[in-house]
């Protein structure tokens, strides 16, 4: 609920949580539920709402961190004056605008 407060802009009214999506990213991509379509690459850039019109905002939560657990995995926000990558740190909740303006 807290997090919903604060990602709410002032005056749009209350934000609804309808959901999670929760999945296992590993690659290459192993068949079952908790995993990804062997087809999927996670790692494309791509705007949550261009697949589900109701996605207002979208996040991350890092369970494991880069350079200990694994390597790369960050997530890359391709603004017009720079590319601003954000690096996995377990523990940490990366919380965004799902539109196109987080591409």
């Amino acid at each position: 609920a807290l997090i919903a407060r604060e990602l709410a802009p002032p005056g749009a009214g209350e934000v609804v949580v309808l959901g999670a999506l929760l999945k296992r990213v590993r690659l290459p991509a192993e068949m079952g539920p908790q995993q990804v379509n062997p087809g999927h690459d996670p790692y494309v850039s791509h705007a949550d709402q261009a697949n589900v019109a109701a996605y207002q905002y979208s996040g991350l939560l890092y369970l494991s961190t880069a350079g200990v657990d694994f390597g790369g995995g960050e997530l890359v926000f391709h603004d017009s004056d720079a590319d601003r990558d954000v690096a996995p740190v377990a523990g940490r909740l990366v919380a965004f605008t799902s539109g196109l303006e987080n591409l």
